[in-house]
């Protein structure tokens, strides 16, 4: 044991130079790892009951929700637009299986906007696509399956931020 400690104190330079590189390689590595979210597949993996959910959700469609919600004015035909065209856009995308916003169940004014109104007494959109008091709306995007795809690594569908004029 005395000879450790002497060949420690000997070579201290050394030996703090190669602890130092080790922990730098370490920390390299550790930079690029992800923690997945799968933790259903981790822990039911084949059991039954987590096997019949993945067939239900084949069927009627992902529990993946994206849930956007803004402040606007419904009845301004430019926001309406600009709503229009960002429903286009994220319904293009690759791993978007459907979009519901209150374009879905609104009536149009004769000025081209929407009847706020009308979708605020709707009883499907009515506090959840559209706020009570009628100036905020939610946009949902429901993700395609994909059970390969970690949750942090919800897909990009890009930025609408200040492109109120036309596309």
């Amino acid at each position: 044991m005395v000879s450790y400690f002497r060949f420690v104190l000997r070579h201290r330079l050394a030996i703090t130079i190669a602890c130092g590189l080790v922990t730098l390689l370490v920390m390299g590595l550790l930079s690029r790892a992800t923690v997945g979210s799968s933790l259903a597949e981790l822990v039911l993996g084949d059991h039954p009951a987590y096997q019949r959910y993945v067939e239900l959700v084949g069927r009627f469609g992902s529990d993946e929700q994206l849930i956007v919600a803004w402040k606007t004015d419904l009845g301004d035909p430019a926001e309406v637009a600009r709503l229009e065209r960002i429903v286009e856009r994220v319904a293009a995308h690759f791993d978007v299986a459907r979009v519901a916003s209150p374009l879905d169940m609104a009536e149009r004014t004769e000025e081209g906007g929407l009847d706020a109104l009308s979708l605020v007494e709707h009883p499907l959109a009515g506090g959840l696509l559209v706020s009570h008091d009628g100036r905020a709306i939610t946009l949902v995007a429901g993700l395609a399956q994909d059970r390969s795809r970690a949750l942090e690594r919800t897909p990009v569908i890009g930025s609408e931020r200040g492109r109120a004029g036309p596309s």
